[in-house]
């Protein structure tokens, strides 16, 4: 009986040590398991972050190619728009670029201005009024567009008071801008 009952309990010491050893192996590969899928999830974070800097290395790159055309056209924008409003001067430029057209300018009103304290250029709306027709319209709209002052046409208006389409008269609201 002796015998017996040691071999019950080296068996019952066995089956207690394999339990533990059971769980013990249970609860290292939940830690595993765990450990993977944190893994797995740091592995897709990284990817995304991957996949950004791609994005913003490749739009880098595209701004790198383009650089020197942006500062031209940056530097030639600064020149268009002067630090004071100078209305003389715009009065004269319109007129010169009217004049070239085969335009006859006839008024130039200036509305009130627009001071811009968020980094956006100063306005100053003006009203202006041609005579003359289509054609010189247009070169003077294409003039006006890639001319020495920033100016922006809003509103153009064509008044034919006679069947006379080279004797128009045509008004424009605009804005000039300065800083």
């Amino acid at each position: 009986m002796n015998t017996l009952s040691g071999k019950k309990t080296q068996i019952t010491l066995f089956l207690v040590l394999l339990g533990i050893l059971i769980l013990a192996l249970t609860a290292l590969t939940v830690l595993s398991v765990i450990k993977i899928t944190e893994t797995s999830a740091s592995i897709r974070n990284e990817e995304q972050i991957l996949r950004e800097n791609e994005s913003t290395l490749a739009k880098m790159e595209l701004l790198s190619i383009i650089e020197n055309e942006l500062k031209q056209s940056f530097e030639r924008l600064y020149r268009m728009i002067p630090e004071q409003a100078h209305e003389d001067q715009l009065i004269a430029y319109i007129n010169r670029l009217s004049e070239k057209a085969g335009l006859e300018l006839l008024t130039v009103e200036f509305l009130e201005k627009v001071v811009n304290t968020d980094n956006k250029p100063n306005e100053m709306p003006m009203s202006l009024t041609f005579r003359g027709g289509y054609s010189q319209l247009i070169t003077l709209l294409r003039s006006m567009s890639t001319g020495e002052r920033l100016i922006r046409v809003d509103e153009v208006t064509i008044a034919n008071e006679k069947a006379d389409h080279k004797n128009m008269k045509i008004n424009i609201k605009a804005h000039a801008f300065y800083r």
